[in-house]
């Protein structure tokens, strides 16, 4: 459900140019996204689409567009809201998976981060599933207002905010991006004194360099 109110006032007009200044920063970002997008495009084909299709080349795929139609829909209106949202959550999923799959990678496919990182996925994942139904589902009371102040469209989704599971998800949410982040960090710094130990002097695996500094953006974003 959603209604329209109208309203002339100059009072909104500070608020107007806070939002015309929080679009304008979205649309850099948007641009930036399809930016990088035109650089590695290449190499994407090479070594994404010609390659033997795997589950991790399957997960990078779907995050990266679903990613992408993301930013785009964030300028559309009352008609997609529930789909930024779930959307947003898959993409967090799919996200959060991948970077649990590079640490257990970093681990040598060590059984017990496998398991601590299964635990916390299936935890988030059923904690969100639960959030979309009960404060974004059919029967969830969810509604829009599209408000014209001074000829400009805003639109407002209301959700109900008495619910404590968004605060639990985004708690536990936050738990799992600093365990990432430790387990990433911790074993970069072993790895980098064993290599310092065995070499006697400071040299760290490219690969190992690269998945540490994936985490660390994952988890700063």
């Amino acid at each position: 459900m959603s209604d329209v109110v109208v309203d002339n006032s100059p009072d909104w007009w500070p608020i107007l140019q806070a939002i015309q200044l929080s679009n304008c920063c979205s649309i850099a970002a948007v641009a930036i996204v399809w930016y990088d997008y035109s650089l590695l495009f290449t190499r994407e084909v090479n070594h994404v689409w010609r390659a033997p299709w795997s589950f991790m080349s399957s997960l990078y795929v779907v995050a990266r567009y679903l990613g992408m139609i993301l930013a785009i829909n964030y300028f559309i209106c009352v008609a997609i809201d529930r789909f930024e949202n779930f959307g947003n959550f898959a993409f967090q999923m799919i996200s959060q998976a991948i970077m649990s799959m590079r640490i257990y990678a970093m681990y040598m496919q060590s059984r017990r981060v496998l398991v601590l990182l299964s635990i916390f996925f299936l935890a988030t994942a059923g904690l969100g599933i639960a959030v979309g139904i009960t404060v974004l589902g059919p029967h969830s009371g969810i509604s829009a207002t599209e408000f014209v102040l001074s000829g400009i469209s805003v639109c407002g989704p209301y959700v109900n905010t008495a619910s404590v599971l968004p605060l639990a998800y985004d708690i536990l949410g936050l738990c799992t991006s600093i365990l990432q982040f430790a387990l990433a960090v911790g074993r970069f710094i072993k790895h980098a004194l064993e290599m310092r130990q065995m070499l006697h002097r400071w040299q760290v695996n490219e690969i190992m360099k690269v998945l540490v500094q994936d985490s660390i953006l994952y988890f700063t974003l």
